[in-house]
């Protein structure tokens, strides 16, 4: 039963309209992604008119923090997406020499943007996420959002 409740009764009449409601026998919650997720961010954007994006730099923690980087990497070129792979970056600190993230563990993401005159934009916020606990799941997950590198100045 979905009720609202009010202990002497409503002020005024109402109504109540519900949406999108799921019931589910198995906890819904955050979303997760492979060990190697792909890591979107946001449009180019430069207040410099004619500049365009010539490289994206990402960073992954386990920590919303510099200190506690587990891989760094990025992509050339005009892409909004990098996956975490040891072709596009390198693993390092607790997953140094590592080939991916670990199984069922949180981690935080942050980009930035680098324009074709090499000016770099500053670091987006962390955005944290989490990874698959089953280490057989090759599902693809819906791309996330909310990666939003800082424009350049």
């Amino acid at each position: 039963m979905f009720e609202n409740y009010w202990n002497s009764g409503a002020p005024r009449a109402q109504e109540r309209y519900l949406d999108n409601i799921v019931i589910s026998t198995k906890p819904i919650g955050f979303a997760t992604s492979p060990v190697n997720p792909y890591v979107y961010k946001s449009l180019f954007e430069d207040a410099a008119a004619g500049d365009s994006q010539s490289a994206c730099h990402v960073q992954v923690s386990t920590a919303a923090d510099d200190a506690h980087l587990v891989w760094s990497g990025g992509i050339t070129g005009q892409a909004n997406a990098v996956q975490v792979t040891k072709a596009n970056g390198t693993f390092q600190g607790a997953l140094a020499g590592k080939a991916a993230l670990g199984y069922g563990q949180t981690y935080y993401a942050r980009a930035r943007q680098v324009d074709n005159n090499g000016n770099t934009s500053a670091w987006s916020g962390w955005k944290k996420f989490a990874t698959d606990t089953a280490s057989g799941d090759t599902t693809a997950p819906t791309p996330p959002t909310g990666v939003k590198a800082t424009p350049l100045p």
